[in-house]
């Protein structure tokens, strides 16, 4: 620890001395120099010192002035003038020591040891000071009543707690004596242990009773013992406890256990009283008359040995869970025996005992019990009963003569609805009637029971917890004791509810069956008139259906007859006609080429353009004829090839259209339909998407065809970006010639050739579209015989 020194000498060559001196003692000194009382006040703000040497005369202040402002820190003077007076004023104006210098300097040898005796004056002064302190603060502070008085018994000294227990101030101190404030009960009491301290016993223990300054009683307990004042005159210190409280406590204790035991010497029930280890301590009479033994027999004796020998072991063992979780009461039943060998059954309230000075040291326990063993009788003989009756389906009620409920099975819990703690020790009649319930049958059922003491049997509405209605029925049994007179009433029955509802419907049931016989009976009559006429009207109306029948037939017959030469008239129109105007159209073309008239040019081209037009309306038409005729043949087809095929025949129209044409499928897809009807559905889409394309001038046109396929179906999608097609009109674009304006170019059979294929396929087709911008057919085809094998 580091010592830090202040040494005030205006000599240069003293405090080379000095220092070597100090610092070659102990190495813990630090040195700071002052020449001057100025010099020094300066070093004094800036630091904190332990000790100060000082020479007695520096040059500018008398050195006697370094006291004023040294506080606690230690002074040492050194000075080489030698003057007894001086070193005396200087002592007792607070100065630690006087050295004087002399010529061989060996007052440098006794200035460490003198400095660090001043260190340790310091060091002990300070924890003086600090004990005082505490023990001040401890006086002040404590709740305990101290105080301080001579031989005479006046005060001395007293602590606040000792002025404010008693509502005294100071001044009202200054003019009392220790007997002022005593009790007169205990004065005589006090004077004698006082006496005894003047003796020569060191301290005394009293417990008494003193006055405060209203009067008031205050009990105290503590200690008084002799001490010396600081003129070595005799004192005594006392230091008490306020123990109003307890006391007042302990004399109302005192005062209930007199009135508790009185109880328990005259009550009519069993008491008893044992230490921690379970030996009587007390019994009242009773228990000594019911058991056959004496007190005298029992006092001393474990309370366990009254106990049945077979219920021995649980009693002891249920206790001494009780002692060991410091439950402060329990209630449990058991047998006992009586001196003669017989057995009581008790019920038995148990109460831990704790020590007076100890309110968690257990000392034994106090039991109060009664005998129940009539009880134990017939609760035994209930339970044997309730064994029997809760095995039933039948609900079963036991109540007392007030018709009070004492006991039900569980049954009868299950059936209403109620937990046990809801109904019993309630009358059935408060929790079981409601609105629907028979007022005349209850007052029946009450009065043969009750007031003529006869059994009862029948039927009555009552009500579950939930408000359900519930029809019980019920055998009610007046129960008589030894004497003749009704003690309980045994209800037993069951609950009729379904059959009573099955009753009420089986009621309705026959009521509306009548009502419907009585109907049938008039409706058969009526029946029977109309039937006379419906047969009239039969044998006519059979007669004109053999008539329409043959009619319909020989139709029919020539409906298929002319629809086959239409067929065959269509095809071989169709057939025909191909020829010349496959002469026109050549002819057409040797026209053009040959003729050089602008005019003639122009019909020319029209007139290519119009047999063009025709031949493609006969090819559709040939379509539409096979179409009708063709026989589906499924297979698996490659979309690569109807791709290539499909391009084959549409390259030129493609390519004289300028339309972009995507196609988008899985490599090695493969299409599960009819080939022949598969590429017609494609190729009329696509032309159909080709022939409404939009025609402006730099306008980039676009057909995308897909297909997709997945576990359930097959689906094709032909999208373009060409003129659209207007809502109104797509349910009509499927019809056979329908074209939406006599302006559009197609021919209204593309379409009506996708359904009719469609149809042969079990697909569908649908449409959106926007007009100006885009069309999407979405064509679907079931995906029935798809099989990873044929990939």
């Amino acid at each position: 620890m580091i010592h830090q020194l202040l040494i005030i000498e205006n000599n240069d060559t003293t405090f080379k001395h000095l220092r070597k001196s100090l610092e070659e003692d102990d190495k813990s000194f630090c040195l700071t120099a002052a020449h001057s009382i100025h010099d020094a006040k300066e070093r004094m703000e800036q630091n904190s010192f332990d000790v100060i040497i000082a020479d007695h005369h520096p040059d500018d202040y008398d050195g006697f002035d370094i006291l004023k402002i040294a506080g606690s820190v230690p002074v040492i003077f050194v000075t080489g003038h030698e003057d007894v007076a001086v070193a005396v004023k200087a002592m007792k104006l607070g100065a630690y020591d006087f050295i004087l210098k002399d010529k061989k300097n060996n007052f440098l040898t006794m200035l460490p040891i003198v400095v660090k005796k001043a260190l340790q004056s310091k060091l002990d002064q300070q924890l003086l000071k600090t004990t005082e302190f505490r023990y001040k603060s401890l006086f002040e502070n404590t709740n305990d009543l101290i105080q301080c008085v001579d031989e005479e018994g006046v005060f001395l000294y007293v602590n606040p707690a000792w002025l404010s227990t008693l509502s005294y101030d100071s001044r009202d101190v200054a003019s009392l004596r220790f007997t002022d404030v005593v009790h007169p009960d205990y004065t005589k009491y006090i004077k004698t242990n006082l006496s005894q301290l003047k003796k020569g016993k060191d301290f005394i223990h009293v417990e008494l009773n003193l006055i405060g300054k209203h009067g008031e009683e205050v009990f105290v307990e503590g200690n008084i013992h002799n001490d010396y004042t600081v003129d070595n005159k005799k004192s005594q210190q006392a230091i008490f406890r306020n123990v109003t409280e307890k006391k007042l406590s302990q004399q109302k204790l005192e005062k209930s256990e007199n009135m508790y035991r009185l109880l328990v010497e005259e009550s009519s029930e069993i008491f008893y009283e044992t230490d921690f280890h379970g030996n009587f301590t007390f019994i009242n009479d009773v228990t000594a008359d019911m058991i056959g033994f004496t007190q005298k027999e029992l006092l001393g004796k474990p309370f366990h040995t009254l106990v049945k020998e077979e219920y021995a072991p649980d009693v002891i063992t249920f206790y001494q869970d009780q002692f060991k979780k410091g439950l402060q009461s329990t209630y449990l039943e058991f047998p006992v025996k009586t001196k003669n060998g017989e057995s009581i059954w008790v019920g038995q309230n148990v109460r831990l005992l704790y020590k007076e000075d100890d309110t968690k040291m257990i000392k034994g326990f106090s039991a109060v019990a009664r005998n129940i063993t009539e009880r134990k009788k017939y609760q035994m003989e209930l339970e044997r009963l309730s064994l029997v009756v809760s095995k039933t389906d039948n609900y079963v009620m036991i109540t007392d003569k007030q018709d009070v409920l004492e006991w039900v099975n569980q049954a009868f819990l299950d059936m209403t609805g109620y937990d046990l703690d809801e109904v019993i020790y309630k009358k059935p009649e408060s929790f079981l009637r409601g609105p629907n319930t028979d007022k005349e049958k209850a007052r029946k059922l009450t009065e043969t029971v009750m007031v003529y003491g006869k059994p009862y049997v029948g039927e009555l509405l009552n009500y579950t917890k939930t408000g359900e209605e519930m029809w019980l029925s019920m055998t009610v049994t007046p129960i008589y004791d030894e004497s003749g007179g009704i003690s309980n009433y045994v209800t037993i029955g069951n609950d009729i509810s379904e059959k009573k509802r099955a009753e009420k419907k089986i009621s309705e049931q026959n009521r509306k069956l009548e009502e419907k016989n009585k109907q049938i009976r008039q409706t058969k009559t009526q029946l029977q008139e109309t039937n006379k006429k419906l047969k009239s009207i039969n044998n006519h109306l059979e007669e004109l259906v053999s008539q329409r029948t043959k009619s319909l037939r020989t139709t029919n017959e020539k409906l298929v007859d002319a629809n086959k030469e239409l067929d065959l008239y269509v095809y071989r129109a169709s057939h025909d006609l191909r020829g010349p105007l496959a002469s026109l159209l050549g002819l057409a073309k040797i026209a053009q080429l040959e003729s050089k008239e602008p005019v003639a040019l122009e019909y020319f081209s029209r007139i290519e353009d119009s047999t063009l037009n025709l031949e493609n309306i006969l090819r559709k038409l040939l379509s539409v004829s096979k179409i009708r005729k063709h026989t589906v043949s499924y297979g698996y087809w490659p979309v690569e090839d109807l791709v290539i095929q499909i391009n084959k025949s549409y390259r030129n129209f493609i390519e004289a259209s300028n339309v972009s044409i995507t196609f988008n499928y899985e490599e090695d897809a493969k299409i599960f339909s009819d080939h022949y009807l598969i590429l017609n559905i494609f190729q009329n889409l696509i032309e159909n998407a080709i022939y409404f394309r939009n025609t402006y001038p730099e306008f980039k046109s676009r057909v995308r065809v897909s297909f997709e396929q997945n576990e359930k179906q097959q689906i094709i999608r032909v999208w373009d970006n060409g003129i659209g097609i207007n809502e109104i009109y797509h349910e009509k674009i499927f019809d056979m010639f329908f074209r939406v304006s006599e302006k559009s170019r197609g021919n209204g059979l593309g379409l009506f050739i996708v359904n009719l294929a469609l149809e042969k396929l079990n697909g569908t087709v649908t449409v959106e579209s926007e007009p100006n911008t885009f069309t999407s057919f979405k064509v679907t085809l079931p995906a029935e015989g798809i099989d990873a094998g044929y990939y």
